[in-house]
């Protein structure tokens, strides 16, 4: 394991996020280091070189991997991907069903998203996330 989720919480749209720790050190991030915020393990990887730093946040079925860095105060939600090389930063979005790959980079108060048709029973869409 490269990160544990901690004891330090803070509520999102009702859901619970936790702070992550780095176990290991990893690319730039070294071991005992903060990370930002995750919702549970499945949405950062265990595996590469992928992290969520400073105050960002990770939620709902969403998920991180690769070698791909979110951070500052950027989100991703809903059941979007960022993976590769790509990066996420500022107060960006990334949302619905969007998927971020190979070395792009989302920043600034860039947002992107593709919508997820809503169910009403836990599908994950921004109106539940």
């Amino acid at each position: 394991m490269k990160y544990r989720m901690t004891d330090e919480t803070k509520i999102v749209y009702g859901l619970t996020l936790h702070r992550i720790e780095a176990t290991v050190d990893f690319a730039e991030v070294k071991s005992g280091e903060k990370g930002g915020w995750i919702g549970s393990e499945a949405n950062l990887s265990q595996e590469g070189k992928a992290w969520v730093g400073d105050e960002a946040r990770v939620y709902g079925k969403a998920r991180v991997g690769g070698e791909a860095q979110v951070g500052d105060e950027a989100w991703v939600y809903g059941k979007a991907q960022v993976g590769d090389e790509a990066r996420v930063y500022g107060k960006a979005q990334v949302g619905g069903e969007a998927w971020v790959y190979g070395k792009a980079q989302v920043g600034d108060e860039a947002r992107v998203e593709k919508p997820i048709p809503c169910d009403g029973n836990g599908c994950g869409c921004s109106c539940h996330a």
